[in-house]
């Protein structure tokens, strides 16, 4: 188990950030509607500062993931990004009113003891 508090300062960031990320990009193409392709609306949905600052939240996500990556093994670290999953899950059943069945819910519980048993290894 790895016990260096700037590694899991690292890996939390990265992981809420990349949940911020998702929420935030959700959030600002819920304003701008149904995306078709590239085209104008396309480019005014790039530019919604919910989107733009979605893609932000990722870039940071990603510094903070390098820095995780360089303190342990990718075998290790990688499973902790299905986290996002439950966390994305549990949030847009909060904020979006996604459906949230037995069937999603078993699968977030899966996750979560997957990670679980990767973290303790």
């Amino acid at each position: 188990m790895h016990k260096d508090v700037p590694f899991w300062l690292s890996l939390i960031l990265a992981l809420s950030l990349g949940v911020v990320g998702q929420i935030s990009l959700k959030w600002g193409l819920r304003q701008e509607g149904k995306l078709e392709g590239f085209n104008l609306h396309f480019v005014r949905a790039f530019f919604n500062p919910w989107v733009l600052g979605g893609l932000f939240s990722y870039a940071v996500s990603s510094l903070f993931w390098l820095i995780a990556l360089s303190q342990a093994q990718l075998s290790f670290v990688y499973p902790f990004i299905s986290l996002n999953f439950a966390f994305i899950a549990l949030l847009s059943w909060l904020i979006f009113q996604d459906t949230m069945n037995i069937y999603r819910i078993l699968g977030i519980l899966l996750i979560c003891l997957g990670v679980f048993f990767v973290s303790r290894s």
